[in-house]
């Protein structure tokens, strides 16, 4: 996570990264989901409000890992047709593993925030197809 934060700074924003906790202990799917809100999350703040102040807060809990990522100066939505799929992506992403994650304006700009459980959702098996006969 420090590489992306190096490269939005080298783009010309000020970001400061806060992580609490050890992240190295969560799982790889739960890790990378992370990775994953908090880089499009940083690609959005250099779109939508280039050069403004970025903080990025992941919070490693006993049961979750918290992720909150603010800027100032993006504070409305983006005009239709102008946006990506980013956000819905993060919040697929999320929910797969039994998360929630909000996004939208606040009063200064705009944040993004995800609770990730640490054990991941179970997903389902693989599903077989019945031919009636016993095998």
């Amino acid at each position: 996570m420090p590489v992306l934060v190096e490269r939005t700074a080298a783009a010309g924003s000020a970001v400061s990264l806060t992580v609490t906790g050890e992240l190295e202990a969560v799982e790889a799917i739960v890790g990378l989901a992370v990775y994953r809100v908090v880089q499009e999350s940083l690609a959005n703040a250099t779109r939508h409000a280039p050069g403004a102040p970025v903080q990025v807060r992941v919070a490693v809990q006993p049961d979750a890992v918290e992720v909150t990522v603010g800027n100032a100066g993006a504070a409305s939505r983006p005009p239709p047709g102008a946006g990506g799929v980013g956000v819905i992506g993060m919040r697929e992403r999320v929910e797969a593993l039994g998360g929630s994650l909000d996004a939208g304006p606040t009063p200064g700009g705009w944040q993004v925030r995800a609770r990730i459980p640490r054990a991941p959702a179970p997903s389902p098996g693989p599903v077989r197809e019945s031919t009636g006969r016993p095998r």
